[in-house]
């Protein structure tokens, strides 16, 4: 069986977050890849996910991990959240943000209040150049959507997003033009049906007028 290319897929969230991640991976699990990437299917049903477990001190993270980080004005504010991003962003910065609510980096335009990165997350990943980390970003604020779901397959199945976005878009462009195909072809065939008993009931009445003037 294919394995996930990540050792552990970590999950950090706030606790009144945590009924979305288990809805969002639900989601996760439902989401149908394209055909292209079947082989993937089954690493995307085999992902090693584990929820952080806020009350040890020390977390065992590996260069080879992901993070999931459910961010939120409620996570932003988290201490523990802040502190296991903050960790875990020693050994590496492969890290999913899932966007619940709140603005990312808000707290740089002096809106803290609506801030959804915890700190540790927006940090510079290099102190030299101060760059702001911006990780992947699924924004699932409107509500649960493809092109979400989608980047966050992309994030765990290190594949571009666009093989999973284009090739959804080529399949479901060929099953359209299947269906049409389909009904073109059924159209035709009861167009077809339909003349050929006119055309018998035109020939038999016809039969009859032509007996009747002999």
């Amino acid at each position: 069986m294919a394995e996930c290319e990540f050792k552990t897929v970590w999950i950090c969230a706030s606790e009144a977050d945590l009924p979305i991640w288990h809805d969002l991976q639900q989601e996760i699990r439902r989401l149908r890849l394209p055909a292209a990437l079947k082989s993937y299917v089954r690493v995307k049903n085999n992902i090693p996910f584990k929820l952080l477990n806020f009350d040890q001190s020390v977390y065992k993270f590996h260069h080879n991990d992901l993070m999931i980080v459910l961010c939120s004005k409620t996570a932003s504010a988290d201490a523990a959240v802040n502190l296991a991003v903050g960790d875990f962003r020693k050994y590496s910065d492969n890290i999913l943000a899932v966007l619940l609510n709140g603005e990312p980096n808000a707290s740089q335009k002096n809106d803290t209040a609506n801030e959804c990165f915890p700190p540790a997350l927006s940090s510079p990943s290099n102190e030299e150049t101060l760059t702001t980390f911006e990780p992947i970003a699924a924004d699932i604020r409107q509500g649960m959507n493809t092109l979400a779901l989608q980047k966050l397959c992309a994030g765990l199945l290190s594949v571009p997003l666009r093989d999973i976005t284009q090739r959804a878009h080529l399949q479901k462009r060929s099953l359209q033009i299947a269906i049409a195909v389909l009904a073109s072809i059924a159209l035709v065939r009861c167009t077809h049906d339909g003349l050929s008993s006119i055309n018998q009931i035109e020939d038999h009445y016809q039969n009859l007028f032509d007996q009747g003037n002999e």
